[in-house]
């Protein structure tokens, strides 16, 4: 992909993200780096860590990469937004805090274990300002997510050896982005495969509660 790039969060070989000290330093080279890269159709911001969640070397690093389209996972939840009379995080974040799925609080964000997650133990990291992207972000909320990211792949790191960090950005003001932490306990297999359903083996509040 052009303009594909590797962004090195540690130069200590065995480093993860919940344990390095600078956290916040990363997310505002996230924050600068999709930036950069505004005028492509979406950027893609992910990292892999362990084999299973597909990193090829086992050095911490993330992954972005400016696309000319709209993948159409993203597609769909820009048009969900913008057919929405309510916004749909918003209303989450609430909807979860009602029913105790409310991981942690505060700094700005929220950490849920979404209703009907697509993996056991998956985590959302949700700002409570609305915003669509990572780049409006202000020097608060970017301390905030860094807190939060780390709080969130430290609680992935205790499950299972390999995790994904994948953050949802969108390109419509009416939408708002958030970040998927899952760590992967299972693989995509066969009936997700041919129906593109997921199931969730985990109930939520039991997450939450493992996650706490």
């Amino acid at each position: 992909v052009p303009g594909h790039e590797v962004i090195v969060e540690s130069a200590d070989h065995g480093a993860s993200l919940d344990v390095i000290p600078h956290a916040r330093d990363v997310i505002e080279v996230y924050r600068r780096r999709f930036d950069a890269h505004r005028s492509a159709a979406h950027v893609a911001l992910f990292t892999n860590h362990g084999r299973v969640a597909g990193a090829s070397i086992d050095h911490l690093h993330s992954q972005l990469m400016p696309l000319s389209f709209v993948p159409p996972s993203v597609a769909r939840e820009t048009a969900a937004f913008a057919d929405a009379t309510d916004f749909p995080v918003c209303v989450a974040v609430s909807t979860h805090r009602d029913e105790g799925l409310i991981i942690s609080e505060g700094n700005g964000f929220a950490r849920i274990a979404p209703y009907a997650s697509s993996f056991p133990y998956e985590q959302w990291i949700v700002p409570l300002r609305h915003q669509a992207d990572v780049t409006s972000l202000g020097e608060r909320e970017v301390a905030g997510l860094a807190s939060a990211l780390q709080d969130a792949t430290r609680g992935a790191r205790l499950l299972a050896p390999s995790h994904n960090v994948i953050h949802k950005n969108f390109p419509l003001p009416a939408s708002h982005f958030y970040v998927i932490v899952v760590p992967r306990l299972t693989a995509i297999a066969g009936f997700e495969l041919a129906t593109g359903t997921f199931i969730d083996i985990m109930e939520p509040a039991a997450a939450a509660r493992a996650l706490r």
